[in-house]
Parts: C-alpha cells; structure tokens; sequence
C-alpha cells in the first residue's frame, strides 16, 4: 500500500512535468520557429500520453489503497496516511 500512495502523491508531479514540456515546445520552439510543428506535434502528443497513463495509475492506485484498508483517497490525496 505505501507503493499505491507513492503513486498517488506523484501524480501532480506527471502533470507538472507535461505543462513544462508543452510549454517548453510550444514558447520555444513551435512560436519562435513553426517549422519545428511537425516534430513537435508528436511530442506533445507523447507528452500528452504518458501524463495520462500516470493518471490510469493513479486510479489503480486509489483502487488497491481502497481495496486493502477501505479508505476513500479518490480526490483526497492528504488522506492516504490517516487513520480510517
């Protein structure tokens, strides 16, 4: 279960990393140079993708923590280490 919470608390990490990265390619490369589009496009698809397989893990997550100690952390991530 602590593996399942660890998830869970990187979860706002995943997205932080995808804003930075659509931005970073979006201000810095596809603004200043639109030829760049059409490597960069993908890119922000893949970025785009991963961020969301993160949030399918963090579903299994708050699934397996559910699961094993019948604790709601849907939406709640504070409360992963509190006494039910």
């Amino acid at each position: 279960m602590d593996l399942a919470g660890k998830v869970i608390l990187m979860d706002s990490e995943a997205d932080n990393l995808r804003n930075l990265i659509q931005s970073e390619l979006i201000n810095n490369y596809m603004v200043k140079d639109p030829n760049t589009a059409t490597r960069a496009v993908p890119l922000l698809l893949i970025a785009c993708h991963l961020e969301r397989i993160c949030d399918h893990a963090t579903n299994i997550a708050e699934d397996v923590i559910y699961m094993c100690s019948a604790k709601v952390v849907k939406h709640h991530p504070e409360r992963i280490n509190k006494k039910v």
